[in-house]
């Protein structure tokens, strides 16, 4: 089904964002800042910071530093809601293909409906079993 993208996908952009932005933050405060001094804390701060939970026990201290946290943010802000909702929309659709049967309307030609409809929701017409 659909979803099983829809979530790899958010799991993967997930994935990206945080190694990105544990690279890039290492990268320009391990210089300076003895806190960010390998890779994992810099993964460890880029969870904390994403997940909005930002303990505080480690901070960038360049100019550098912040902005980058910053767009990181701003970009965590604007994906992960994005596509936590395509993934939704997706299962949505997954829990209404459950809920309706092939009944075509003898009207208008509409496929799906309720399990237990007997007229179209389109336009009040008499449904017919879909014969294959």
């Amino acid at each position: 089904p659909e979803y099983y993208l829809k979530v790899a996908q958010v799991v993967f952009t997930l994935i990206c964002i945080i190694c990105i932005n544990a690279g890039l933050i290492y990268e320009v405060e391990h210089r300076g800042n003895p806190q960010f001094s390998n890779f994992f804390d810099a993964l460890y701060f880029s969870v904390t910071t994403l997940t909005t939970v930002g303990f505080g026990d480690i901070v960038p201290m360049t100019e550098i530093g912040r902005f980058t946290v910053s767009m990181s943010i701003l970009l965590g802000v604007i994906l992960i809601p994005t596509q936590l909702s395509a993934l939704a929309s997706s299962l949505l659709l997954v829990v209404g293909d459950q809920t309706t049967k092939e009944l075509k309307c003898s009207e208008c030609g509409l496929h799906k409906h309720d399990e237990d409809a007997r007229f179209c929701k389109a336009c009040g017409g008499t449904l017919l079993p879909d014969v294959k």
